[in-house]
């Protein structure tokens, strides 16, 4: 296959799903040809970022400096006529996507200063919130710059060109160390370590930095050459981190040494992975997997009856004796749980495809056009939120934390039992997880700044 063909077929599958034309062949095609990588990338997260309403509500200056890129890259890639034919097929629905995105960027105030907050604690604005701190980088849409929280510690990205991982106190929002090294965000933490993406000579891995000074302790760097065409952030078990990149899951232990490598191919995007029980689960858009923890062996491979997006991967969750996955298909989405001992499915249902999931407390609470709750056992309904936007879920003391970018923004508690609303706070637009530890909680808005806000006293 030819880069030609392939671009139509990048172009068709991210607008019409992925029974279009022979997979296998450009499956084969991408592995070998970085360009068309980039391409299904770029194309790809544009077309379902639209599709799923993930357009940022307040988008930042920098929103159109990207715009402007992505339209100089479809001119540039016509003047080259390596992407004729592509062009002629998808540009249109490519030019359609773009128009979109500058209506919409259009139709919203853009007087915000280009540069962001000056790093540092800032005065709060309402009795609720105990300290904020700008500096932080926000990326609409993008997993990559989500703040973490650790053992007393905020972990956030930092600067717009050159990204770094930031440390910040928890406590009072003093920066506490900035890390030499530059990184693509995607992080994960401990008590010891903080873990991060980062890309040396075109290939990406996994560094690890020193929690307390930032210093970087190790940096794995799989076999492939390849930029993955949608990052993951690593995920941690027990002493061992977990990542999945591409078609492929690392285990790693605590220095950083490769305890075993799992390569799915023939599929799609592997999702993140879940471990329990000594076993490690991960999907693709065909089927189900169970790992062995110790050694990367299948232990078992469920097939879904039809397959999903390939370059879409799957949102999974694993608690109380059930695997639940959520799958984007070409024409809506899928909810398949099934019971990982057994490998029986004990439900499945038709979604609106989950930009999150999470299960806990014999229910998996979904987070798609809306926010909503299910039983575990039998998939029934138990209570939905409306709210939209993105941003994950997060739980704590009996509630369900999550962002909702009506109006002007908010952050916003539930009751896990019935879904009603405990308190909300508004006028904090952001599409980051809330943060909750003891009695405050944190939220990176849109701007950049981190928020602590207060919990005692909230019902």
């Amino acid at each position: 296959m030819n880069c030609e063909r392939a671009g139509e077929l990048i172009a068709a599958m991210a607008l019409e799903g992925p029974g279009v034309g022979p997979r296998a062949e450009l499956d084969e095609h991408l592995a070998a040809c970085a360009d068309c990588r980039a391409l299904a990338r770029e194309y790809g997260d544009l077309v379902l970022g639209v599709a799923a309403g993930e357009v940022p509500t307040a988008p930042r200056p920098q929103f159109a400096a990207v715009l402007g890129a992505a339209v100089a890259r479809e001119i540039r890639g016509v003047r080259r006529g390596r992407f004729l034919r592509w062009f002629a097929v998808g540009g249109m629905a490519a030019a359609a996507v773009l128009l979109v995105l500058s209506v919409r960027l259009y139709l919203h105030d853009t007087d915000r200063p280009v540069d962001a907050p000056a790093a540092g604690p800032v005065a709060a604005e309402s009795h609720l919130q105990i300290w904020q701190s700008g500096g932080a980088r926000s990326a609409a849409m993008s997993p990559a710059d989500t703040a973490i929280m650790a053992d007393g510690r905020i972990y956030l990205m930092s600067g717009l060109g050159d990204m770094r991982v930031a440390a910040m106190n928890a406590s009072d929002g003093r920066r506490l160390w900035l890390s030499p090294i530059r990184s693509m965000g995607y992080l994960a933490a401990d008590r010891n370590r903080v873990y991060c993406l980062s890309e040396q000579s075109g290939s990406v891995g996994i560094v690890a930095l020193d929690a307390a000074t930032g210093r970087p302790l190790w940096h794995y760097r799989p076999d492939h050459a390849a930029r993955p065409l949608q990052l993951q952030r690593p995920v941690l078990m027990g002493d061992s981190v977990c990542w999945s990149s591409e078609r492929t899951v690392h285990m790693l232990d605590a220095a950083g040494q490769p305890r075993w490598v799992r390569p799915i191919d023939g599929e799609g995007l592997v999702s993140s992975a879940a471990g329990d029980g000594g076993r490690v689960y991960v999907a693709t858009d065909r089927a189900a997997y169970g790992l062995s923890a110790d050694d990367g062996r299948i232990l078992w491979r469920e097939s879904f009856d039809q397959p999903g997006m390939s370059f879409d991967r799957p949102e999974l969750a694993v608690a109380g004796g059930g695997l639940c996955v959520s799958r984007r298909l070409a024409d809506g989405g899928e909810i398949c749980c099934l019971d990982p001992q057994s490998r029986l499915v004990l439900w499945r249902r038709s979604s609106d495809p989950a930009q999150h999931v999470l299960a806990a407390d014999g229910r998996l609470y979904i987070r798609g056009k809306s926010v909503r709750a299910i039983r575990l056992a039998d998939g029934q309904p138990e209570w939905e939120h409306a709210a939209e936007g993105c941003g994950p879920l997060t739980l704590g003391e009996g509630k369900l934390y999550f962002a909702d970018s009506r109006g002007n923004g908010s952050v916003v508690a539930v009751d896990i039992a019935d879904g009603q609303v405990r308190w909300q706070q508004e006028d904090l637009p952001s599409c980051d997880p809330f943060l909750v530890a003891g009695e405050r909680g944190y939220l990176k808005t849109r701007d950049g700044v981190i928020h602590a806000v207060a919990l005692a006293g909230r019902s």
